[in-house]
C-alpha cells in the first residue's frame, strides 16, 4: 500500500513561480478560507472536490447546453450534448480535446465559446502542461515526517498520489499488451500490474459461465473466451500479475486474455455488438458512502486517464457470484439515481441465452 500523508491542503492556488515566505503561504491559506483543524492542517484532495463538482453539483442543463440540444445536426451534438462538467472545468477539457476547441470556433451555436480565451489552462498532468497554468498545488506547512524531509518534497509527494499528479503517473505507466496489426484489430493497453486497462474490440465468450460463491472469480474466464485479434505480448502480461486481488487489480479477469485467430468482427463472431463505451467496475462495498464512494473517485480518475467525459456510456458492475454483471447507462439528468439500468442481466446470462460478447470501446475502470 503506498504511503499515506495526511497534514495535506490540496487547494486550488496560483503557480508558485515565484518563491514565496511562509507569512505569504500563510496569507494565501487564510485569504482562501483554508482552516487547521485539530492536527493542524485541513485534510483535502483536488482529485475528491472536484468529483464532488462534477457528479452532485448540476445536471447537465446546467452547464449552459441546453441552446445545443436543440441543434438538429447529427455532426455537432455528439461534440456537445453528452459532455458533464463543471462550467470551470471547461477550459481544461477543451485544452487537451483541441479538435471540439477548433470546431467549437467555428460554430456559432458552440456553448464553449466563451471558454476559447482560456484554452492554456491544464490539470497538470498533461505534457505541455505550463506551471503557471495548472489547475492547482497543494499547500502543506510542515513536513510529516517519515514521508518527507522537506515542505516541497511533502508537497510533491501528496499531488503524485492524491492530486492529479496520480493521473500522469498512470499515463507514464500505460503499456500496450495486445498491439493491433492491421485495420479492424483487437488492442489491449494497461498500467502497472493492471489497475487500468482499455481494449477495443474485445471479444468475450459467456456460453459456459463458471459461478460458485465468490464474488470476484478468478478462473471466471478462460483461455479463448476472452480476447482480441492482435499481437499479444503473453510475458508483459503475465509480468504484471505480481498485485493479483480483487480489488487491486484486473489480472484475474485478464489473465487469460487471448490472441484469437479469427476477427471478432467479422462473420458474426459475436452474438452482440456493444458499440457504446464501457466502464467495467469492481465494487468495494456499496452498504455505506464510506467504502462505496471510492469506486466513484476510481471512475472520475478513469475518465481522466481516458480523457473522455461523455456521459452516454455503459456501467458495468462485475460480480460472479449468482449475475455476471449488470449494465447501467449514466442518466446525467436523474442525480438521485445516478445510475439507472441500460438493459437486463437476462439479455446476456439469461437461461438460454448465454452469449458472445464484442465491444468496441471498454474501459477497466482504476482500481486503487
Amino acid at each position: 500500500m503506498a504511503p499515506r500523508l495526511s497534514c495535506f491542503v490540496a487547494e486550488r492556488r496560483p503557480s508558485p513561480l515565484k518563491k514565496e515566505s511562509k507569512t505569504d503561504k500563510r496569507k494565501w491559506m487564510e485569504d482562501h478560507e483554508v482552516i487547521e483543524n485539530e492536527f493542524g492542517f485541513l485534510h483535502r484532495s483536488t482529485i475528491t472536490i472536484l468529483l464532488l463538482l462534477q457528479f452532485v453539483m448540476e445536471p447537465a442543463g446546467g452547464f449552459g447546453l441546453e441552446d445545443q440540444n436543440v441543434v438538429d445536426s447529427a455532426n455537432k451534438m455528439p461534440l456537445y450534448s453528452n459532455i458533464r462538467l463543471p462550467d470551470e472545468h471547461i477550459p481544461y477539457f477543451l485544452h487537451n480535446n483541441m479538435h471540439i476547441a477548433v470546431t467549437c470556433e467555428k460554430d456559432s451555436l458552440c456553448p464553449f465559446k466563451k471558454y476559447l480565451r482560456e484554452l492554456e489552462s491544464c490539470w497538470g498532468y498533461e505534457k505541455d502542461c505550463k506551471p503557471e497554468y495548472r489547475f492547482s498545488y497543494p499547500v502543506c506547512t510542515e513536513a510529516t515526517s517519515g514521508w518527507a524531509n522537506t515542505v516541497e518534497g511533502a508537497e510533491e509527494i501528496f499531488w503524485k498520489q492524491a492530486d492529479f499528479g496520480y493521473v500522469k503517473e498512470m499515463l507514464l505507466e500505460m503499456q500496450t499488451l495486445c498491439e493491433p496489426v492491421s485495420a479492424g484489430d483487437s488492442s489491449l493497453a494497461c498500467t502497472k500490474y493492471t489497475r487500468y486497462c482499455r481494449a477495443t474490440n474485445l471479444y468475450i465468450d459467456l456460453r459456459n459461465p463458471r459461478r460458485n460463491t465468490d464474488r470476484y472469480r478468478e478462473d471466471f474466464l478462460e483461455e479463448g473466451e476472452i480476447g482480441g485479434h492482435c499481437k499479444l505480448n503473453k510475458k508483459a502480461l503475465v509480468d504484471e500479475g505480481e498485485h493479483k486481488s480483487p480489488l487491486q487489480s484486473w489480472f484475474a479477469e485478464l489473465q487469460t486474455y487471448s490472441q484469437l485467430n479469427f476477427q471478432p468482427m467479422e462473420g458474426g463472431n459475436c452474438d452482440l455488438v456493444i458499440e457504446k463505451p464501457t466502464y467495467f467496475m469492481k465494487l468495494d462495498a456499496g452498504v455505506n458512502m464510506y467504502h462505496h464512494f471510492c469506486d466513484f473517485v476510481n471512475l472520475y480518475i478513469s475518465q481522466h486517464i481516458n480523457n473522455s467525459f461523455n456521459a452516454d456510456v455503459n456501467i458495468v458492475m462485475w460480480d460472479t457470484v449468482s449475475i455476471l454483471f449488470i449494465y447501467f447507462q449514466l442518466s446525467p439528468s436523474n442525480l438521485r439515481h445516478i445510475l439507472s439500468p441500460s438493459f437486463s442481466v437476462n439479455q446476456i446470462m439469461g437461461k438460454n441465452q448465454r452469449q458472445t460478447l464484442l465491444h468496441k470501446n471498454l474501459f477497466f475502470s482504476n482500481l486503487n
